[in-house]
């Protein structure tokens, strides 16, 4: 999966954090599409996401990593950082 998959640095940081739901990701395997730059079809790549049956394993694992960037569960950006501000704040 491109955008998890392919930067393996995401899945070092939470070793014990359980990831099987990536394999049934719409985005796995997905390297036609670029999961972490606006300008690169961030937009077409986000579609696959409101029809993937892992979305919200997705948007929980950015969550977990309070990630900064790339496409996660459908969100980016903005979107995305507020999402995990609001979901961290209210774990607190």
């Amino acid at each position: 999966m491109p955008g998890i998959q392919g930067q393996p640095h995401f899945i070092d940081l939470i070793p014990w954090q359980d990831t099987a739901w990536m394999e049934d990701a719409v985005c796995a395997g997905r390297d036609d599409l670029d999961w972490f730059d606006l300008d690169c079809g961030l937009q077409q790549a986000a579609t696959l996401c409101y029809s993937c049956p892992v979305q919200t394993d997705c948007l929980e694992y950015a969550v977990e990593l309070r990630v900064k960037d790339g496409l996660w569960g459908g969100l980016w950006g903005d979107q995305l950082q507020t999402f995990i501000r609001r979901r961290v704040r209210s774990r607190s």
